[in-house]
């Protein structure tokens, strides 16, 4: 029998009947692959971050068809996962790198939370940032490439679930922390709100599970991801001490951060 309680959200269903709109608006802020449809000058993240995740799903998929080519065509394992590195590093402009830089040089060269800000917003790339980038994408690199010697479908897969899930997992920092400064990027958006952050996680967790993640040994994995959102945890925490909330900065490090984990976890399950 029909009753009141039956009736799906209106609010709900106008968010997912949105979500074709949201994606090209998630693209146009965070990637560099061109949108030829006129979405607005001022886009806001409140709700329009439901995509994010999704555009996980299509920088991981090119990326992955480029490893996959790559391979086809006879490159070794290595330079198979520089090229796929490298076409995601292209798709987005590099800004989740660039974030992750940005909040080395500031968490380790500050000592007040002024100036780790200040150290933040400055374009230089100081030692700790170059550290971290060189380290962070050399381990991602050799990941990638253990994960294609084991065989092209756990390249495949493994670079498109952690483009997406590190995706997610990011916003949880951007919804709950407070902005740390007032004139940054993440201010100046807005915060996704929790009907975005659940559809966010919902779309991540139904394309995992319905792609092929069972390549990989499910208690394995699913230990992965309890690790990959403690890592978030404490990344929230750190950044929640050092300067007081949260910047695009510090959620592009996150995005960094819990790939590199999510990827590590991958090929640990299907080596040992």
């Amino acid at each position: 029998m029909n009753s009141e309680n039956d009736t799906p959200d209106p609010a709900l269903l106008q968010r997912v009947v949105a979500m074709p709109v949201d994606f090209l608006r998630c693209l146009v802020f965070f990637t560099r692959i061109p949108v030829r449809w006129d979405l607005g000058s001022n886009i806001r993240m409140e709700s329009t971050s439901q995509a994010f995740p999704l555009v996980g799903l299509l920088v991981g998929g090119i990326s992955a068809f480029v490893l996959a080519a790559a391979h086809v065509v006879g490159l070794p394992a290595l330079p198979s996962a520089i090229l796929a590195v490298a076409t995601q590093i292209l798709l987005t402009g590099a800004m989740h790198e660039d974030g992750l830089a940005d909040t080395a040089d500031g968490f380790g060269g500050g000592h007040s939370k002024e100036r780790k800000l200040e150290i933040m917003k400055d374009s230089s790339l100081g030692t700790y940032g170059m550290l971290a980038l060189l380290l962070t994408q050399m381990l991602r690199i050799s990941v990638v490439s253990g994960l294609l010697s084991i065989g092209v479908l756990y390249g495949v897969v493994g670079i498109i679930s952690a483009a997406m899930f590190s995706r997610a997992a990011s916003m949880n920092i951007w919804h709950t922390l407070p902005h740390a400064r007032d004139d940054g990027l993440s201010q100046s958006v807005g915060r996704p709100d929790r009907k975005a952050l659940s559809i966010a996680w919902a779309s991540t967790i139904i394309v995992l599970f319905l792609y092929p993640v069972w390549l990989f040994d499910i208690g394995a994995t699913l230990i992965n991801l309890f690790v990959c959102i403690g890592l978030n945890l404490a990344f929230q925490i750190l950044c929640r001490r050092q300067i007081g909330g949260q910047t695009g900065d510090t959620i592009g490090a996150s995005q960094q951060l819990v790939e590199l984990v999510f990827l590590c976890g991958l090929l640990i399950s299907v080596s040992s």
